[in-house]
């Protein structure tokens, strides 16, 4: 399980995480940035990065020119936002809902 931080911006607290997996059989490398509301665990927001799909994701803690640290505040916020902005229900929905567009979504944060 990955390590949940707390943000907060426009009065609302989430709690957000990343958790890295490697499928061995099919040689695939996935960051997985969760957000949620504490009070509503179910209702998460899930963005699956293949990291051959998306070099500038390279490693668990990217840096360097050009490469996305999912792990800073800056770039958690902007994923929430873009979440909210995209039909995520943190609130009202009793489900998870995910986003596979991962390429588009790191564009348009950037």
């Amino acid at each position: 399980m990955p390590k949940f931080r707390k943000i907060t911006f426009n009065g609302t607290q989430y709690l957000y995480g990343v958790k890295k997996e490697y499928d061995a059989e099919a040689g695939l490398r996935i960051l997985t940035f969760r957000a949620y509301l504490k009070a509503n665990k179910n209702a998460s927001m899930l963005i699956e990065f293949n990291l051959l799909d998306n070099p500038r994701l390279e490693g668990t803690y990217a840096e360097g020119e050009g490469l996305v640290n999912l792990y800073q505040p800056s770039i958690a916020r902007k994923l929430i936002e873009y979440g909210l902005r995209n039909g995520w229900m943190p609130e009202g929905s009793k489900s998870a809902t995910q986003f596979w567009d991962t390429v588009g979504i790191l564009n348009e944060i950037e």
